[in-house]
């Protein structure tokens, strides 16, 4: 999944986008390090986490990695800036890291971040969501089947409950639900290039307009789709 945080290894990473893979193959998947100040193995493999990289730090990485492959063809994140945003917000949540890991952010709001996942429970038939923090809608994702909502989001909702806590729960005056249509029409109607999939299927940029993102398309179906408003 993209943004999935992988544990263990000589640093922890996140997906740089989301892979279907292909059976019987190896593949390379391209990820960023989440944990700057480690360079020693605490296993041979990586594990995966529960949750996916924190929805600020994705929207901003989904971006790099348009651009190097527009621009280069490869899915290669903006490493400095991807630690950069990890600095930035454990400073402001009052985090320390021996290492500088994205880990240890969640981890210091743990209690906080499983009252979201609580209050969001799948219901029946549900393939994804529009998120809103303070009411106003700053990302979509969508999954294939509600099956695969059930499995991984909660791993989504942990990614985006980290920045409603950064943002000190001011609150607002709810849902704006014309908002949320508004902003769901804009991903539909954003501009895309199309790349082969690291795996299996095809990689979907989100390149103009008010949003950015990226989704797996296979056999003619929507894998998963994360877009997120520009200007966050």
């Amino acid at each position: 999944l993209d943004g999935e945080e992988l544990l263990g290894a000589k640093q922890n990473r996140v997906a740089n986008l989301t892979i279907l893979l292909p059976p019987g193959r190896r593949t390379v998947v391209p990820v960023s390090c989440v944990e700057a100040g480690r360079w020693e193995h605490r296993s041979r493999e990586f594990r995966t986490s529960t949750r996916a990289q924190f929805a600020e730090g994705r929207a901003a990485r989904t971006k790099q990695v348009t651009e190097s492959m527009l621009y280069a063809g490869d899915h290669r994140s903006d490493q400095s800036a991807v630690w950069d945003l990890i600095a930035e917000k454990s400073a402001r949540m009052a985090t320390w890291s021996a290492t500088s890991a994205m880990s240890d952010v969640f981890d210091g709001h743990a209690a906080s971040i499983e009252e979201f996942v609580a209050a969001f429970p799948p219901v029946a038939r549900q393939v994804g969501a529009v998120f809103c923090i303070d009411g106003e809608p700053v990302g979509l994702e969508r999954f294939d089947s509600a099956a695969t909502w059930r499995k991984l989001g909660a791993k989504v909702v942990r990614s985006y409950a980290l920045d409603a806590i950064d943002r000190g729960g001011r609150g607002g005056p709810g849902v704006d639900v014309a908002a949320s249509r508004v902003f769901a029409t804009g991903v539909d109607a954003a501009e895309s290039a199309v790349f082969a999939g690291v795996g299996i299927g095809e990689d979907v940029r989100l390149t103009g307009g008010a949003t950015s993102g990226a989704a797996l398309v296979a056999d003619g179906r929507v894998v998963h789709l994360g877009a997120f408003r520009n200007g966050r």
